[in-house]
């Protein structure tokens, strides 16, 4: 990653910061990607409209089996003690809070591609301004 950075005409000695930076934008993608996956469900929302899921569910009865055992097990995780409030945060109950969780590990792997450069590109613009408000001192 080091030597990324270096491509980018980052100093090395903003890379300690680029990565804080790089890391902190990840989180919050993902956050965003929770959000929206707790508001609208994209996933489910396509899969209710082809009946993707239950043709799965009917072709392989196992598939079906053991997502009932995963998401019974999440589910019951969710609603303990000690991470009830969890779900309550997004104003969701265990078990929908539960599937978008499913949903937003899917969604951001898949959009991964896209947020790694995204991060890269901003990581490189914030550190040329830096470099500019500092008259292109390297302090």
């Amino acid at each position: 990653m080091k030597e990324r950075l270096e491509k980018l005409g980052i100093h090395p000695k903003d890379i300690p910061k680029a990565l804080i930076i790089f890391n902190s934008m990840l989180w919050l993608e993902w956050l965003g990607v929770l959000t929206f996956c707790c508001a609208v469900r994209p996933i489910r929302q396509v899969a209710r409209k082809t009946n993707v899921l239950r043709r799965i569910r009917d072709k392989y009865p196992k598939i079906a089996q053991a997502e009932r055992y995963v998401m019974d097990r999440a589910v019951n995780m969710a609603g303990s003690r000690f991470f009830r409030p969890i779900p309550r945060a997004f104003n969701q109950s265990p078990k929908d809070f539960t599937a978008a969780m499913a949903e937003t590990t899917v969604l951001y792997n898949l959009a991964f591609p896209i947020w790694i450069p995204l991060n890269f590109k901003l990581i490189k613009n914030l550190c040329a301004h830096h470099d500019e408000a500092n008259g292109g001192a390297d302090t």
